[in-house]
């Protein structure tokens, strides 16, 4: 299926590094119940693109999470949240490993039209659509922008508390 779409990112695209902290491995568990209870997204809008795993000493870990929230029929917040970690066992009680990490997130605000139809693929649509987009939609895709900073620096905003939590290692 044809479609138009529009993406426009989030002004703000927060990075979370920390080196030396224990069982860094626990802050990916943390960042999807993060998504789930603090930006109120449905488990299934979280999909989880890429998980390499690579033993050695470090270990290293890379993740990437793709999450969305729909907002109307033909928008939805669409996050995005890399992860990279170096783990070092060290087998010490209850610490595993002794890490770095290193966390990016990105938000977008991304539209989509569709163009099924023979009409929808016409000039007048596009004068239409244009229309739309500017005199109606615009202002509710500015709403839609204040919130995808909002939930970015929410999401920056738990991962960093979650952070804090864990003992200082030196």
């Amino acid at each position: 299926m044809a479609k138009i779409k529009i993406e426009d990112e989030c002004p703000i695209v927060p990075k979370i590094k920390v080196k030396n902290i224990p069982n860094p491995q626990a802050v990916y568990p943390e960042i999807k119940e993060i998504l789930i209870s603090r930006v109120k997204l449905d488990p299934r809008d979280i999909n989880e693109r890429v998980y390499e795993h690579s033993k050695g000493n470090p270990e290293k870990i890379h993740i990437f999470l793709e999450a969305w929230k729909q907002k109307d029929k033909y928008t939805r917040l669409l996050y995005e949240i890399e992860i990279d970690m170096k783990l070092k066992p060290v087998n010490k009680g209850e610490i595993k490993y002794i890490g770095d990490i290193d966390i990016e997130i990105k938000g977008t605000v991304e539209t989509n039209y569709p163009q099924k139809t023979t009409l929808q693929k016409s000039i007048v649509w596009d004068a239409f659509r244009a229309f739309y987009e500017k005199a109606l939609y615009g202002d509710l895709r500015d709403e839609y922008m204040e919130d995808c900073k909002k939930y970015v620096i929410r999401i920056r905003d738990g991962i960093q508390a979650f952070l804090n939590l864990l003992p200082k290692m030196y």
